[in-house]
């Protein structure tokens, strides 16, 4: 095994291990807000269960690759953004302001959503005001 296999190997169980700790816990709050949904706002339950059949479907493609597009981490978090959209109606504002330049860009998979994730549940859940989640870059090309 030549060191670039040995660094490849080990950045693919870095990344399935913060898969195994993100997904049980995000799929427990999507849950959660579906349940609540089915109560308080019926009609919106099934854009949730889209929402999270996409964020799951992501889940299920991205085990092997190391690396992956900024454009598709930006869908698993746009997923999850819209799940809590939907939990958190008028209280929580999301803008996006990415330069198409870096869509491109190579990520590991799943490293904002656990980000997004903390900073809805610790910033936003914990306060009765409105909050923002605003995700941008400083460039608009990655040259």
């Amino acid at each position: 095994m030549t060191v670039d296999d040995q660094t490849r190997a080990v950045a693919l169980a870095e990344v399935r291990a913060l898969q195994a700790r993100m997904n049980p816990h995000f799929l427990f709050n999507a849950l959660n807000t579906l349940a609540a949904l089915a109560t308080v706002a019926p009609r919106e339950a099934p854009r949730a269960a889209a929402r999270l059949r996409q964020f799951l479907r992501a889940s299920f493609d991205q085990p092997e690759r190391v690396l992956v597009p900024l454009e598709e981490e930006l869908a698993v978090v746009r997923a999850y953004l819209d799940i809590e959209s939907l939990r958190f109606g008028e209280r929580l504002k999301v803008e996006q302001t990415i330069g198409p330049g870096l869509l491109k860009v190579l990520m590991p998979p799943f490293s904002f959503q656990p980000l997004v994730e903390n900073a809805i549940q610790h910033g936003l859940r914990s306060s009765p005001r409105p909050g923002a989640c605003v995700l941008w870059s400083l460039r608009k090309d990655p040259g």
